[in-house]
């Protein structure tokens, strides 16, 4: 018996920056459709600002390959609930594969 995964994700990736992000991902991306990230950078993704940004250099180090980031926040005390309200709207946190 044989099973053949046409298109894995990934479900626990962690990706840092630079030299070390242009190296990893790509590498990731040849064998796998997509991946949950999480991102271990020294400022952390705590806003969809930096989570957009990262999104994009990991996307620009997959270029060769069709490869779905899927995007992870880090989470902090908020005093204000519309703060996690308008994330939660938010496209970006429903991401989708690119053509």
């Amino acid at each position: 018996m044989e099973i053949v995964l046409n298109s894995p994700l990934d479900m626990h990736l962690h990706l840092r920056e630079k030299e070390m992000l242009t190296t990893v991902a790509p590498y990731t991306a040849k064998y796998f459709a997509g991946a949950v990230i999480m991102p271990n950078l020294i400022t952390p993704v705590d806003s969809k600002e930096k989570m957009m940004a990262y999104r994009d250099e990991i996307k620009a180090a997959c270029k060769k390959n069709l490869f779905t980031p899927y995007m992870t926040l880090f989470f902090k005390p908020y005093s204000e609930m519309n703060c996690w309200q308008s994330k939660r709207k938010s496209s970006a946190l429903n991401s989708t594969p690119q053509e």
